[in-house]
């Protein structure tokens, strides 16, 4: 299921650079919104795959480590077009960004008033000149 969720996404992110992939990764949050119990079954799975002894630990640190790359791309990308505040590192802003969303998410999940689509925007925009 976790597979299938992540090609679908990887489907509406092809062929995006720069801007456009980080605009798209906040659409794929806001369709998040409506599917709960997938994202609270991501979470769980996600923590317990932290033990390496876990069946699905390899798939979840590919994941996290594809994720990384391909939104420090993103970052790198927007950079390269003059798009950063000044003095932001692309790998820094791809991981501050990955952990705002499965930050957000988690105190989404715990029932606290949290908005995490805008959560991930101010985050990203913090990173950019001209914000999403």
């Amino acid at each position: 299921m976790l597979e299938q969720r992540d090609r679908s996404a990887e489907v509406e992110l092809e062929g995006l650079g720069g801007r456009g992939f980080l605009s798209e990764l906040l659409e794929i949050s806001r369709q998040q919104v409506g599917q709960r119990g997938v994202v609270q079954l991501y979470s769980m799975l996600a923590a317990e795959a932290i033990d390496p002894a876990h069946p699905a630990h390899d798939y979840f640190e590919q994941r996290f480590m594809r994720i990384a790359a391909a939104v420090e791309a993103a970052f790198r990308a927007v950079g390269d077009e003059g798009g950063l505040r000044p003095g932001t590192d692309p790998r820094r802003a791809a991981l501050s960004t990955m952990a705002s969303v499965e930050g957000a998410q988690l105190l989404w999940l715990s029932g606290l008033d949290v908005d995490f689509v805008e959560e991930s925007r101010r985050t990203i925009n913090s990173f950019l000149v001209d914000p999403i």
